[in-house]
């Protein structure tokens, strides 16, 4: 931004020197040079370059600081993350655990993949087990209440009714997991999302499988590195994409094209057509 600065500091006054005062004022910004001062070219030149070459070292400059502390980060990376890529756009043919893995087996060998995990929609899952935790503190709560009135053990009204809520909300976590199972076999896609997890057995292995592109669809398939499993958003991933949203936002880059002319239309009206010509 510092070697940037150079243009309007030096280039835009030079450029407003040399040029005629009966241009445009837009046109006396510009590198009109006249043939009498053909320095004022060379000048712009050697501007051209200087901020060229300032900003090349400046970028081998922070990547020589750069790719230590990258290395040093991946060498500190901890397993699985360090052997596992994230999968995105899975096919919907693909959308089970062990489709996934013969279909990286089959590119990278089998001793290559160690495990491969398609991302489920658990939301009602996690609901019942957030009823089950609950109800186990609620048992906690009630075993400690009838242990200070003198009326330990489970034979207690509040301890049994707490004792059959719990066994109850296990039994509906144990049939929600049963359907999940089920449904996940079938490659329901209310249940089975398009995006995955593959851990491989070496690091090379996954490096090198991060950077294909496993199809002509550059949309399917698409692998990076797993991010930290304290940062991993799974109400994100187990959305689908969205045609709706997808249309939205054509429409919206559309918008930002229309709104730009105004400006275009008011910017052509202050130029004249002796300017233009030249």
């Amino acid at each position: 931004i510092a070697y940037l600065a150079v243009v309007p500091v030096i280039l835009c006054p030079l450029h407003w020197t040399a040029s005629g005062p009966s241009d445009e004022v837009f046109s006396r910004l510009n590198l009109a040079v006249n043939e009498n001062r053909p320095v004022v070219l060379w000048i712009h030149v050697g501007v051209v370059w200087a901020v060229t070459v300032l900003t090349t070292r400046t970028l081998q400059a922070a990547m020589r600081d750069f790719v230590p502390v990258r290395y040093r980060w991946l060498q500190r990376m901890a397993f699985p993350q360090c052997t596992t890529v994230l999968v995105e756009g899975i096919p919907e043919t693909m959308c089970s655990d062990l489709r996934l893995h013969s279909y990286f087996a089959n590119l990278f060998g089998e001793n290559a993949v160690v495990r491969s995990y398609v991302v489920r929609n658990t939301k009602l899952l996690q609901k019942k087990l957030e009823r089950l935790r609950k109800a186990q503190r609620a048992l906690e709560k009630a075993r400690a209440r009838s242990e200070a009135e003198g009326k330990s053990g489970p034979s207690a009204p509040l301890v049994q009714f707490r004792l059959e809520s719990v066994k109850d909300i296990k039994e509906e976590v144990a049939a929600e997991r049963i359907r999940l199972g089920r449904l996940s076999h079938a490659l329901d896609p209310d249940v089975c999302t398009t995006t995955g997890f593959v851990t491989f057995k070496t690091r090379l292995d996954m490096r090198l499988a991060a950077r294909e592109q496993l199809g002509t669809d550059s949309f399917a398939l698409q692998l990076q590195a797993a991010p930290d499993v304290n940062d991993v958003l799974y109400d994100s991933l187990i959305q689908r994409p969205s045609y709706t949203q997808q249309r939205l936002g054509y429409l919206s880059v559309f918008c930002v094209f229309v709104a730009f002319l105004p400006a275009v239309v008011f910017v052509s009206t202050l130029l004249s057509l002796k300017s233009w010509q030249q």
